[in-house]
């Protein structure tokens, strides 16, 4: 399962591959283990996330070049050990955004992944779906996913107040974006001397 060749998109450590339905199995393990950890993570899964409901979820919503579903995978040891969805995709606008972004195995948090997890989701949009702009929505609160993003050449375009509702408390959502020249600009830095 780690052979480099069927990778879509790879980096140095990690790469893409068409999701499977095997690839729930492991995406239920990772999912939070309290209601408001998930709601972090998603807002539109359901509490406890098992391998039947992320698979129901997965058939109701995966459709090619509209909302897909990719697994991320460690090169070198051949593990499963991530998740992206590239979703609301419009060919003749050139967009889409990620969601549900995952490194679902611990051992690979604060590795240093995340940055080239970013890099993977960029090129898996603007080289695969030639795609021209990329969206995420991320909650105010989950800095770490927020300074992976800006790492990874994404710009804050704004705040959606008060867009998602929990126990009763609203929550507000940064919209950023990162933008194929941007990014393009951003990969030619890191390969000049």
């Amino acid at each position: 399962m780690g052979d480099p060749e069927e990778f879509l998109v790879k980096t140095q450590n990690l790469g893409v591959k068409q999701y499977r339905p095997v690839h729930s199995e492991n995406l239920s393990k990772w999912m939070p283990e309290n209601k408001f950890e998930l709601f972090m993570t998603s807002a539109s899964l359901k509490f406890p996330v098992t391998t039947q409901l992320f698979e129901d979820y997965r058939q109701s919503r995966e459709l090619p070049n509209t909302h897909e579903f990719l697994a991320v995978y460690h090169i070198a040891s051949g593990e499963h050990i991530g998740h992206f969805e590239l979703k609301n995709i419009s060919l003749n606008h050139e967009h889409g955004t990620l969601a549900h972004v995952l490194l679902g195995d611990k051992k690979f948090r604060g590795t240093g992944y995340g940055k080239e997890l970013c890099q993977l989701m960029a090129d898996y949009g603007f080289n695969i779906k030639k795609l021209h702009r990329l969206s995420a929505s991320v909650q105010l609160c989950n800095i770490a996913a927020i300074t992976v993003y800006v790492k990874g050449g994404f710009v804050m375009e704004g705040i959606i107040r008060d867009v998602l509702k929990f126990d009763g408390k609203r929550y507000s959502l940064y919209q950023m974006s990162l933008l194929r020249s941007d990014w393009r600009s951003t990969t030619r830095e890191k390969l000049d001397p």
